[in-house]
C-alpha cells in the first residue's frame, strides 16, 4: 500500500515535469522556464552572440537541475531510506532505554555513577515546597486583583443606578 502509494506520487511529480518540458515557452517569451530543455528558435545559432550565451547558461542550469531533481526522486523512491530510517529508530530506542537503565542503576547505587539519594530527596522536596509557595502567592494576588475587579465592577453599578 505505501510503496504504491509512493509510486504513484513520484508517477504525478514526473507527468507534471513532462508535460512542462514537451511544451516548451512559446517565442515570443524572452524568459526561459524552469523546465524547458531545448529551445525553439527560428534565429540561428551563433556561439559568439551574447543572446545564445544567454540561452545556453540558463538551458546548462535547468539540465543541472534536472539531473539533481532525478536524484532526489530515486532517493525518495528507494526502499533503502525506509531502511535507514528503520534503524536510525531502532538504534534511538536502544539508546534511549540504554539512558533510563543507567539512570536507574545509578539510583539504586550499582551503576558507573552514582546518586546521592537523600541529597536528591531532599532538594527536589525543597524544590517542590518552593513551588508550592510560589504557587499560593500567586493565587493570592489573583484572588486580591479578581477581589479588586469585582468590587470596581459593584461601585461602577452602584453609580449607574444612582443616575
Amino acid at each position: 500500500m505505501v510503496c504504491n502509494l509512493r509510486l504513484s506520487y513520484v508517477n504525478l511529480m514526473l507527468g507534471e515535469i513532462e508535460k512542462k518540458t514537451l511544451a516548451p515557452t512559446s517565442l515570443a517569451s524572452s524568459a526561459i522556464a524552469a523546465f524547458d530543455l531545448y529551445l525553439n528558435e527560428n534565429r540561428g545559432y551563433d556561439p559568439t552572440d551574447s543572446y545564445w550565451q544567454f540561452r545556453w547558461r540558463d538551458i546548462t542550469s535547468n539540465m543541472d537541475n534536472w539531473r539533481v531533481s532525478t536524484q532526489y526522486i530515486r532517493v525518495f523512491q528507494t526502499s533503502a531510506r525506509f531502511a535507514a530510517q528503520g534503524v536510525l529508530i531502532a538504534a534511538s530506542l536502544l539508546l534511549a532505554l540504554l539512558l533510563v537503565l543507567s539512570l536507574y542503576q545509578a539510583w539504586q547505587g550499582k551503576g558507573a555513577f552514582k546518586i546521592d539519594k537523600a541529597k536528591m530527596t531532599k532538594e527536589m522536596t525543597q524544590m517542590a515546597h518552593e513551588g508550592m509557595d510560589a504557587a499560593q502567592k500567586a493565587g493570592n494576588r489573583i484572588s486580591k486583583k479578581v477581589h479588586q475587579t469585582i468590587s470596581s465592577v459593584k461601585n461602577a453599578l452602584k453609580e449607574t443606578r444612582r443616575l
